[in-house]
């Protein structure tokens, strides 16, 4: 049994969730809390500033070719050769070795504490260390790119405003703040605060986030009779179900709802369903049972829920309620990790 695909809105739970904490959120911009979003050791920096990197190359194409000419100061391609590897070699200095002395000095402050946070993590979020890095390291790597492709006055200037002056900005910037804390115990403490309640916030946000994709799911799992958590006593009478298990242990990271409705649909009960007798052109008879009985399928995971390896179990058939000859459980666990997106965890 394959599960058809409609041509239907996504049925993702964790896009459902976001899209409903975002629209009651909606109260205008936050461009500080935005830039703090960023700064996190996060991989949404690492996307942001790929993409970034990535879409400055057509930029540097067509000031190449729409103007070339920018400076009279480096009218020699020999002088703006050289000026241009000078300035990739200072760039990639600031890469390879002054922003990595300060994220040594940042992990010495390791052992001590503020508010129940450690200092490093809280001088590595407030200078912004990580991102300053992979900026310099992106920025690195444009410079290679418009030193052996664009290598024109007009994309040197833009190299030297866009890259190595932000470079240069952000990287003092980063020093001073780090060096003030370190020194200063009054901001360091106010700055740790911070870091504290954005943490609490963060903890109180992902809660929230949880209990809303609950109630989403719960109201799914009753419109299609699917019973949720474990039956009671199923530790005693394991034999009469068939456990459909996960492939992956870790994070439930995602439900899709629509395809676990179509699965539902879809497994081989004893009752003909409805999706089954119109498949086959057969008129709906008044005792047919319009949808699983209560009890005769069981969910058991949850949104964010963590699946251990030995509890694996998402769905419990009861074999009186389906024809077991016809389900291949193989093929059904495939068809589950599609509908149950897993996210394994460190160490899986």
């Amino acid at each position: 049994m394959q599960i058809v695909r409609r041509a239907k809105a996504s049925g993702s739970l964790r896009r459902a969730v976001r899209s409903e904490i975002r629209a009651k959120r909606a109260t205008g911009g936050r461009p500080l809390q935005l830039i703090r979003t960023l700064i996190d050791p996060d991989w949404k920096a690492l996307v942001i500033i790929t993409a970034l990197f990535i879409s400055s190359i057509p930029v540097s194409w067509l000031l190449a070719r729409e103007w070339p000419q920018a400076l009279t100061l480096l009218t020699s391609p020999s002088l703006l050769t050289s000026v241009y590897v000078a300035m990739w070699q200072v760039e990639a200095g600031l890469a390879a070795v002054a922003l990595p002395i300060l994220l040594f000095i940042i992990e010495l402050s390791k052992d001590r504490r503020q508010i129940a946070i450690h200092t490093h993590e809280v001088l590595i979020k407030e200078t912004g260390i990580f991102f300053i890095i992979l900026f310099a390291l992106a920025g690195t790597a444009r410079i290679s790119c418009d030193i052996s492709w664009f290598q024109r006055d007009s994309v040197f200037v833009l190299d030297l405003v866009s890259v190595f002056f932000l470079t240069l900005v952000l990287t003092i910037i980063a020093y001073y703040r780090a060096i003030q804390m370190l020194f200063s115990p009054s901001k360091l403490k106010s700055h740790a605060i911070r870091v504290a309640k954005e943490k609490m916030n963060a903890s109180l946000d992902s809660s929230i986030e949880v209990r809303i994709a609950s109630n989403h799911l719960a109201r799914k799992l009753e419109a299609l009779n699917v019973d949720a958590f474990r039956p009671l006593g199923y530790s005693k009478d394991k034999d009469q179900y068939i456990t459909l298990k996960a492939r992956t242990a870790g994070t439930v990271a995602d439900i899709d709802m629509n395809l676990l409705e179509e699965f539902i649909h879809q497994l081989p009960w004893k009752v003909p369903h409805p999706f089954q007798l119109t498949q086959l052109a057969l008129p709906l008879a008044p005792e047919v049972q319009e949808r699983p009985r209560k009890g005769d399928v069981w969910f058991t995971v949850r949104y964010l829920q963590t699946l251990r390896p030995e509890e694996p179990e998402v769905i419990l058939l009861r074999k009186d309620a389906c024809v077991p000859e016809l389900i291949n459980q193989a093929a059904l666990e495939k068809q589950l990790m599609k509908i149950v997106k897993v996210k394994p965890n460190d160490g899986n």
